[in-house]
């Protein structure tokens, strides 16, 4: 369970990207602030918010999951690990198998399966990306949580992410993880890397 200190740090990352994306709702601060007030509402590769994306997403950051997938000297998997969302599905643990556990899909398609991935949007500006979406670089993915200052995107952005190597890089996002990680990109590597959208995703409702 999370400390008070953790929820109110999670609360404020949730109202500073409520004010600062546009695209984050109060459906989203309260995903943020104690992941398990948001189970999931979505179905396995059917429509899905983007609070619960990062509600999923975040579930990881809580659960300490680690990176698990081993590779040999010629980029080839020797071994992989999983873990499950909130609802008992696996995911393999490295950065595509957390994009696609919080994108509920039906499998943990690799970067590589993402780089032609038929079921996504190619989003052509960068200042284009919503809390949900995806950043892919060569060999590696990162979900994109929101801009960390709406008004200068040069200040770049967080995101979630799992890099590796093994034992050494647990699931991160906007708030710390427990191993003092956050996950953060960079507005220069957003301009020249791919950025995908997933077509189910669906906008929060607007909160009056």
């Amino acid at each position: 369970m999370a400390s008070i200190r953790q929820r109110l740090i999670r609360l404020m990352v949730g109202l500073s990207l409520a004010v600062t994306t546009g695209g984050v709702t109060a459906a989203a601060v309260t995903a943020m602030s104690d992941p398990t007030a948001a189970h999931a509402s979505s179905t396995v590769g059917g429509s899905i918010l983007r609070s619960e994306v990062l509600a999923r997403a975040q579930y990881w950051v809580d659960q300490n999951v680690v990176y698990g997938t081993v590779f040999d000297g010629n980029d080839h998997v020797v071994s992989t690990r999983s873990a499950p969302d909130r609802d008992g599905k696996a995911y393999r643990t490295d950065c595509s198998g957390l994009v696609s556990m919080a994108w509920h899909l039906s499998n943990s398609p690799t970067t590589s399966d993402f780089q032609d991935w038929p079921s996504s949007t190619h989003l052509a500006n960068a200042d284009d990306l919503k809390p949900g979406d995806a950043v892919l670089f060569p060999g590696h993915i990162e979900l994109f949580a929101g801009w960390k200052n709406d008004s200068d995107h040069n200040r770049g952005a967080w995101s979630y992410s799992l890099n590796g190597p093994a034992d050494h890089d647990w699931a991160k996002g906007p708030v710390p993880n427990s191993h003092g990680q956050v996950g953060t990109i960079e507005y220069g590597d957003i301009q020249k890397n791919i950025r995908l959208r997933y077509p189910n995703i669906v906008d929060d409702p607007q909160v009056d």
